[in-house]
Formats: C-alpha cells, structure tokens, sequence
C-alpha cells in the first residue's frame, strides 16, 4: 500500500492513494488521530503543495504534511497549532517494511527537525533538512499487533514541525515460530494427571499437544 500526503486538490502522485488530512474513520480504514489522546481529528489545513520545489522533480515530495504545525517558528493560523498529528492504516498483524519520507522543498521553510517512529521504531532520527539534502528516507521493519499501523512525530524536545511526504507499506512473510523449550512432564499421584509445562513461544496464538501411550 502507498500513500501520498497531499492537498485535496493537488496532483497526486502515480500508484499511490491520496491521504489530505481526513479524521480516521473505520470506514475508510486510514486517517489522522491527536497524538495526546487519540481521537480522530481532521488535519486537512495542514497539508500542503510546494509551489518552490528546488528541482525536486519526484511527484511524491512536492506535497507534505505537517504532523507539528504548532513547533514551526512562526506559526499563523494555516494550520492546527494546538494538536499534533499522528497518522493510522488498519492492516493485518504481522510484519511489515514501512517506507516513509519527511523534508520540505520550500524555501524558508526549514525550521524543522524531523523525527517520525512507525510502530516505535524510529525511521527518521532528527533529521535537519536544508539545501541542498531536502529530504530523509526512512525504513523501519515493525510487528503490528493491535491491527493498526502507527506513525507519529517524535515528541522529545529536540524534535519540531515533523513532516511527511509519503508512506509505502510492505507485508514481510511471518517468521517460523521456534519450538517450545524447557518442556516437562510430572505425573501427580494424587490426582493421576500429569501436569505439561513449556517456555512459552512469542507470537504463538496456542499450541497442539499430542499424547502417546508409546515412547517415542
């Protein structure tokens, strides 16, 4: 799946759906939440298309949108000051490469230090974008297990005004789970049951147990 963050209006990029800031919704399956309590919240205002591009010519960097509109320089009052924004795609459990870019091409417009953590891994690290590097991007492999996939702004002091261009989801295969250690067998002789135990196995949704009256 590929998303390109841009105005409702402006040019998207090819292959890639068009994210403009919409309130998540379960309808929709995607969309933007408030990073201090998670609600829904529209931050359409704060997506933008560059109009000065410094000859960046990739249509997936010449719109973004910003995550912490309120931590730029000079806020005015074309944005969300009072919230910061993170960003949700329902999706499957499972592991994933996600693929994300923040910067900006417009000139004095480079008041930022980017951070954005997908799933709490940390795919761009403060990333201090100005002529002539724009852009940073990132890779994170994560484990979904609530069926949501996360991206939100670093919230430490050292990182403002975050913003997005892009993301690019990828499913990776589930790795083989390992086999359960430490396995025992007691037999109770008061209750003639015979208690099993075993290390549990992460990610094991439950386990099969087969008996034999044969050894084996």
């Amino acid at each position: 799946e590929k998303y390109d963050f841009t105005t409702a209006a402006g040019a998207l990029a090819s292959g890639y759906t068009r994210d403009s800031g919409s309130a998540f919704s379960e309808a929709t399956g995607y969309g933007w939440i408030t990073a201090d309590d998670g609600a829904p919240f529209d931050f359409s205002i704060n997506s933008r298309v560059r109009a000065t591009l410094n000859d960046i010519s990739d249509g997936r960097l010449t719109s973004i949108m910003h995550l912490q509109y309120g931590k730029s320089s000079n806020p005015g009052t074309t944005g969300i000051t009072t919230e910061e924004g993170v960003w949700e795609r329902v999706i499957p459990n499972g592991y994933y490469n996600v693929v994300v870019a923040a910067g900006d091409t417009s000139n004095g417009n480079f008041d930022s230090v980017h951070t954005l953590i997908v799933e709490g891994v940390t795919a761009v690290d403060h990333f201090d974008g100005a002529a002539p590097v724009y852009f940073e991007q990132g890779i994170a492999t994560v484990h979904v297990t609530d069926g949501k996939l996360t991206i939100a702004p670093g919230l430490d002091a050292e990182t403002k005004n975050t913003k997005i261009s892009f993301v690019e989801i990828y499913q990776l295969p589930t790795p083989q789970l390992a086999t359960p250690a430490d396995f025992t067998a007691v037999h109770n002789d008061e209750t003639e049951k015979v208690v099993l135990s075993w290390t549990a196995v992460p990610d094991a949704q439950g386990y099969n147990v087969y008996r034999s009256s044969t050894s084996p």
